[in-house]
């Protein structure tokens, strides 16, 4: 398809001279058909800016030449024009419209490379100078390319530059009589009209699209550039010569392989192929350049590299700020998760480079957000990221995780010296209070640090955020406000977890959990009335149970112990009903405690299941007993707070499990109408030989029961404890001195 575009200043400039627009496009297309010869089919793209401002484009079919209402919009791509001349004026031009394939390395279909052949034949009268002239025949069988799914393309005619035959692609208008005559479509002689001026074929091109082209020779090493290339390089046409050392001094060194493939490398393939790269102009600018090129053989049978570039400056300057967008936490201004493992990848593709990680977690952070509100909590974040960049040094990444995490990845060639000093500032720089904007206040929120390294092993960003999350939480466990490395026998830890936790799953899935009850006995009368059931993992290698205490943290860092709990509550009630059962009334039925985590108590599926449960199997609430740990307490809320009052409306009893080792939040006993408590075994094994140990159980016992709960104590082992608890006034009793955990069959009732 062949199409001629006029602008606004052409039209006016043919309305001065009384050429109607019709009219004048109607010669424009006479000659351009016969130039492209018989049966091509020809399109013409009209545009004027003073009726279309919108730069909607009207479709003209060639054979009736009218102007009617705009039919389709075209989208701007890449483009040349040659320039098509009326009474010695430009009123417009022949516009071939490529669309090439994007992207650095992309290769040429069959399309484009006729594609790119039919624009460098275009621009060649151009590169070559002199005035150029229809030469009367066409090449329409081979030079006619057709680009599949994109705009125009122009059918190419053979252009003459004085004496030598180039290839080209030209458009001819009518002469000064046709142009005054109304019988444009009579048959018109090759040299009629105006020549075709390489600077004013350039020129078009160049205010059209801005491509620039070039053709090297490599048999004698001549390279020409059009005036646009020189633009490009920084350099003026009157700079001298172009070579292609001089060309590829000023590609950036980084860059210059990629920019060699375009014409050195190209000789030894029979494709074209597409770079992006920069450009050092010898002006001082750096320029992105799209460049394309094509190895071809001219019709003397020499090997010539024709190629053609536009500037994408802006285009990969808009990309960067996309990038940094997307890698950038909105709020601290600092790298974010995607940037940091994209930068601990880039680290560990040299095997031979150390890499470190350190990983930051402030210790009061949850306390400064809760009791102070979300907004004082974002201006500390941003303190500490202003805090953290003061002391990290250059060339290295600081990241928020999320929350309130941070990453810290060294610069490489940090040595593990340097890392364990930037890490003991880190943690002195945090330490140092802050001050609130409103009131003054002074606050204090210090940081936990976790420190690994590569250490020669072949692992990625997951495995180094696993471990440095393990030596964080150690260093959480060993009294916060310092930094821990992750070492040998955290190694062996993280070995354990990942086998306690396929463990874990595995008795889940195949049914290798089993439950053991330990009694719970009066203590004025010595009669069991109630067991604690105990989760225990049957593992069939070792055939041996593993105790909670082996797994149950893993349950709970996984999530697992939600579904764990489920599985305890369906069984204690399944055992209780079975004891209800076999008592058939004629008994009181011993009650069931069973212990269920924060998080499962957050969710709504385990309360649901617990009540339902005792609904199914006709037992009373008070047949068994839930159990929390004063950490639980503080977890539930907000979020399990409403599932508490359910269970504690629904009748269930509720207590708190080893009452005086977490936070001993006495105001929870105010809050929640609780109905038991248990008292730690660590307050119990002194009771009855220190007087000290005496009043702190005698306190604790004087404290539930004011608050209407009784009393359990764990861990009685023996009489003199048992006998002094009852004296201060206990009500319950669990230990070994009772009973150990035991099969149900096993259990006295």
């Amino acid at each position: 398809m062949t199409s001629v575009h006029v602008d606004d200043s052409s039209w006016a400039d043919l309305s001065r001279a009384g050429v109607p627009r019709s009219l004048a496009v109607r010669r424009a297309l006479a000659r351009v058909r016969r130039g492209a010869g018989d049966g091509s089919a020809l399109d013409v793209l009209v545009s004027a800016a003073s009726t279309l401002l919108d730069a909607r484009v009207t479709v003209v079919p060639a054979e009736e030449g009218v102007l009617d209402p705009p039919a389709s919009d075209v989208v701007s791509k890449t483009s040349i024009s040659v320039p098509l001349i009326v009474d010695g004026r430009v009123v417009g031009a022949v516009t071939a419209v490529p669309e090439f394939p994007h992207g650095p390395g992309s290769g040429f279909t069959d399309d484009d490379r006729d594609t790119l052949a039919a624009l460098s034949a275009a621009a060649s009268g151009a590169l070559v100078g002199g005035p150029s002239v229809l030469a009367g025949r066409s090449s329409a069988s081979t030079d006619q390319p057709r680009c599949s799914g994109c705009g125009p393309s122009t059918g190419r005619v053979p252009v003459q530059s004085g004496s030598e035959r180039v290839g080209g692609a030209a458009a001819a208008t009518p002469d000064a009589d046709a142009a005054a005559t109304p019988d444009a479509d009579a048959a018109a002689t090759p040299d009629a009209g105006e020549a075709l001026g390489a600077r004013s074929g350039l020129s078009a091109a160049r205010a059209l699209t801005g491509i620039a082209f070039w053709e090297w020779t490599p048999c004698d090493g001549r390279l020409v550039w059009s005036p646009e290339m020189f633009r490009l390089a920084g350099l003026l046409p009157e700079d001298g010569t172009p070579s292609l050392a001089r060309w590829h001094e000023l590609i950036h060194p980084e860059d210059l392989d990629r920019a060699k493939r375009l014409d050195l490398h190209a000789l030894g393939r029979t494709t074209g192929c597409v770079e992006v790269f920069r450009v050092i102009g010898a002006d001082g600018v750096v320029r992105h350049l799209r460049a394309w090129s094509l190895p071809t053989t001219s019709d003397d049978g020499e090997r010539v590299v024709q190629g053609a570039a536009v500037e994408v400056t802006a285009e990969v300057r808009d990309r960067l700020r996309l990038d940094l967008l997307s890698s950038t936490d909105a709020l601290t201004g600092l790298g974010n998760r995607a940037a940091i493992e994209r930068r601990i990848t880039q680290l560990l593709a040299d095997r031979e480079r150390e890499v470190f990680l350190l990983l930051l977690d402030l210790d009061r952070f949850k306390f400064v957000n809760d009791s102070l509100g979300h907004r004082v909590g974002d201006r500390l974040l941003v303190e500490v990221a202003r805090r953290l960049r003061s002391v990290v040094p250059g060339g290295s990444l600081t990241a928020r995780m999320g929350g309130d995490e941070f990453v810290v990845v060294p610069h490489p060639g940090t040595d593990h010296r340097n890392v364990r000093r930037l890490a003991r500032r880190i943690v002195d720089t945090l330490r140092r209070p802050y001050v609130l904007p409103d009131s003054g206040e002074m606050l204090v929120c210090p940081v936990s640090v976790g420190v690994t390294s590569r250490s020669g092993r072949n692992v990625g960003a997951e495995d180094l955020l696993s471990e440095a999350d393990l030596a964080l939480y150690q260093a959480k466990d060993s009294g916060r406000d310092r930094y821990v490395f992750f070492d040998d026998a955290l190694r062996s830890r993280a070995r354990e977890r990942r086998l306690t936790e396929q463990l874990l799953r595995s008795a889940l899935r195949r049914d290798w959990l089993t439950l053991r009850y330990q009694p719970i006995s009066a203590l004025r009368t010595g009669a069991v009335v109630g067991a604690e059931a105990l989760v225990r993992i049957n593992d069939p290698a070792e055939g041996e149970l593993v105790l909670p205490d082996c797994f149950i943290e893993v349950a709970e860092d996984t999530g697992l112990v939600v579904e764990l709990d489920c599985w305890v509550i369906d069984n204690a009630l399944t055992e209780v009903a079975r004891w209800a059962a076999a008592a058939r009334g004629e008994r009181t039925v011993p009650w069931l405690a069973v212990n269920v985590s924060a998080r499962s108590m957050e969710h709504p599926r385990v309360v649901k299941r617990l009540l339902d449960g005792l609904r199914r199997r006709g037992l009373p609430p008070r047949s068994i007993k839930v159990e929390l740990t004063e950490h639980s307490f503080l977890g539930t809320l907000p979020g399990g707070e409403s599932n508490l009052r359910h269970l504690l409306a629904s009748g269930v009893p509720v207590g708190i499990d080893d009452f005086g080792t977490g936070y001993s939040a006495l105001a929870y006993l105010q809050r929640f109408d609780l109905d038991f408590m248990k008292i730690d075994r660590s307050f119990v094994v002194s009771v009855g030989e220190d007087d000290r140990a005496d009043a702190v159980v005698t306190a604790m016992v004087g404290l539930a029961h004011a608050h209407g709960m009784q009393v359990t104590a764990e861990g009685i082992e023996n009489s003199r404890q048992a006998r002094r608890l009852t004296e201060i006034g206990c009500d319950f009793a669990q230990g070994y001195h009772v009973g150990r955990p035991v099969e149900a069959a096993r259990l006295p009732h």
